[in-house]
């Protein structure tokens, strides 16, 4: 029978075998196991600086707000997002407007931890102030990306979750295929994942269709979401030994973009 000591162990297992935290530029970012709209999870920066602890959403949740075409400068949304971050509005030293953060002692993180990823999950909710449309799933934001990439390349198209061979005959289905009229396919496989679970899913299906398909290792390009930090050397080194090219698309702006035309030139020529 269930009691209250076996409900909050079962509950802080979960939420330690969830959390994830990776070293990141001068201090550790945090995945927690609770997930915005569209299912991504919550990350929040922590560093340490002369005794005090800053913790920040670095302006992920506001970003989220403004895809949404929400316009952030009217005073129902401006009163809608002061309210949603309630006394966490005013607790982060020098945070810019678009940040959620609260610097603290040391020994107050995880409380002001938790009350800053409940505010970002608050301030979320203000998008039902305007008429968002749905959020891309990641495959679907890869395949638009790759397509805009191609759009003014002459001689090449972008071909979304486009059928494959595989060596035994059979036929699957990756997320873009890059078809140049003239020169070989490019296959680009997106690799995403909101949680560890999803994320191994997501890199064994990479493998297994790059691993069996027929296509040049050199042709081969894994769209992978995130940052580096969040899959590790153990899943890099996987994907590089069945695909040329690893990209970690939020690294940097239009990173995807950038190798997409790098691996088709001088196949395809702007037009």
């Amino acid at each position: 029978m269930m009691d209250r000591t076996m409900l909050k162990s079962a509950l802080l297992s979960y939420w330690n075998d969830q959390t994830e935290v990776f070293d990141y530029g001068q201090g550790h970012l945090i995945y927690l196991p609770w997930h915005y709209g569209d299912d991504d999870a919550v990350a929040l920066y922590v560093e340490e600086h002369d005794g005090l602890v800053t913790i920040t959403d670095h302006g992920t949740t506001y970003g989220r707000i403004a895809a949404a075409a929400i316009n952030m400068d009217t005073d129902r949304v401006h009163a809608a997002w002061k309210a949603a971050l309630g006394p966490m509005a005013h607790l982060g030293i020098g945070a810019s407007v678009d940040e959620i953060s609260a610097t603290c002692d040391v020994k107050d993180y995880p409380e002001r931890l938790g009350q800053l990823a409940s505010a970002c999950l608050r301030a979320e909710q203000v998008t039902q102030l305007g008429t968002a449309p749905k959020a891309l799933r990641f495959s679907d934001r890869v395949s638009r990306t790759v397509q805009k990439a191609v759009r003014d390349v002459r001689g090449v198209k972008a071909k979304p979750q486009a059928p494959v061979m595989l060596v035994s005959g059979r036929t699957r289905p990756v997320t873009t295929l890059v078809h140049p009229d003239s020169g070989p396919d490019v296959w680009v496989q997106a690799v995403g994942g909101n949680d560890k679970q999803a994320r191994e899913d997501a890199l064994e299906r990479c493998v297994h269709l790059f691993h069996f398909g027929r296509s040049d290792h050199a042709l081969r390009m894994a769209a992978v979401k995130g940052h580096r930090d969040l899959w590790g050397d153990a899943m890099e080194r996987e994907l590089r030994d069945v695909a040329q090219r690893v990209v970690y698309v939020d690294d940097a702006p239009h990173m995807l973009e950038r190798e997409i035309l790098q691996t088709i030139s001088p196949q395809g020529q702007l037009t």
